[in-house]
């Protein structure tokens, strides 16, 4: 799914180039996305469950625009009998509400809908609410617009102008996207390098923050490339490089994945590319196989059982808690003490498998 997309992340190859800037290639691309897209519509069968489930309204749950797009929620069906189940049990309402009475909801169609509760699955944000808005300018962490300087929104209207010009030269597929739903833009998008580093400070780390389909291979890899960070184990690009990446990436985002991309942080199916990308920073390649493999077969989480090892060989030995006079050998620091906030155990930097949540990393130096 990553070498057929139009991924940032994939290497400007030959291969690349052919599949995004030829005819024939994005032809044999978009061949492979409506093969997906016709099995995702088909399964549940939203059209042709007979007239009681067209009553329950099962037909409106068909998604508005391709797969392809990811413009709306996407998941897993991990029982059998799940299509089945909703559509006998479930009454399915597309609409907006206009206002609640006791025991009611009435809909802007002006259909009353009887009530016992509601249960709003309105998602979680992430809790950086400690952040004054000053700092969150800073930092490069959403907040809203109108509280945005509006020397940085000049700055980065036009870094995002010259480089939407660039998304498109690279990935013409994404010049014409199909009618959507947009919702409404009210915040600033992450400005993160690599979704994980402020621009502006080099004491802190955000993990977590970027979406992906499944977070073993990133909760793993950002742990890794945060911990390289702080610690000074990676060579950045000069501070005008960095804007103009983390500009590239929000303008790739908006065109990528539509209403959804315009986060600055959504990406569905760069998972693979994404964390190759922050293990080459730091020097990494345990975790690849052969090119042809590395193509064609999807990525396990037993491509990183070696990683974790590669990374203490190349910059000194694992840190002894009992002990601290040892430490990382090489380091401008006898310890690192990496913060973690918003319950993210010290563990998962270990290599723990549950889901991250948000968070942020902070240094604590001891001379």
């Amino acid at each position: 799914m990553t070498t057929l997309s139009p991924s940032l992340f994939n290497p400007d190859s030959w291969w690349n180039r052919f599949l995004q800037r030829t005819r024939m290639g994005r032809k044999r691309m978009e061949k492979f996305w409506e093969s997906i897209h016709q099995g995702v519509v088909e399964a549940p069968n939203f059209n042709d469950r007979g007239p009681e489930a067209r009553k329950h309204g099962f037909q409106h749950l068909k998604p508005i625009s391709p797969v392809f797009w990811q413009n709306q929620g996407a998941g897993l069906v991990n029982r059998p009998n799940f299509w089945d189940t909703i559509a006998q049990n479930v009454q399915v309402h597309y609409e907006d509400i206009e206002e609640l009475h006791k025991g009611n909801v009435r809909l802007k169609s002006g259909e009353d809908i009887p009530c016992d509760a509601i249960l709003c699955g309105t998602g979680w944000t992430p809790s950086l609410n400690f952040f004054d808005q000053d700092m969150l300018a800073d930092l490069g962490i959403p907040q809203p617009v109108s509280n945005f300087p509006p020397e940085k929104a000049k700055l980065w209207e036009e870094l995002e102008k010259n480089a939407d010009q660039q998304v498109l030269e690279r990935f013409p597929i994404l010049a014409y996207p199909p009618d959507h739903y947009h919702t409404p833009v009210t915040e600033t998008p992450y400005r993160l390098y690599n979704g994980i580093a402020p621009l502006s400070d080099g004491s802190i780390a955000f993990v977590g923050h970027v979406l992906v389909a499944n977070y073993f291979r990133l909760a793993e890899c950002q742990a890794i490339w945060a911990t390289a960070y702080l610690d000074g184990n990676i060579k950045l690009p000069a501070l005008e490089q960095r804007q103009k990446n983390v500009a590239l990436f929000v303008a790739w985002c908006r065109r990528r994945y539509l209403s959804n991309g315009d986060r600055g942080h959504w990406m569905s199916a760069e998972q693979t590319g994404y964390t190759d990308r922050l293990f080459h920073e730091i020097g990494l390649s345990s975790h690849r196989r052969f090119w042809l493999w590395d193509a064609f077969v999807p990525s396990s989480k037993k491509d990183l059982h070696r990683v974790r090892a590669e990374y203490i060989k190349k910059f000194g030995r694992e840190v002894n808690s009992q002990s601290s006079e040892k430490g990382i050998e090489g380091s401008r620091y006898k310890r690192l003490q990496v913060r973690l906030a918003q319950s993210i155990p010290h563990r998962y930097l270990h290599g723990n498998r549950y889901h991250p949540q948000p968070g942020y990393a902070r240094t604590q130096r001891v001379q």
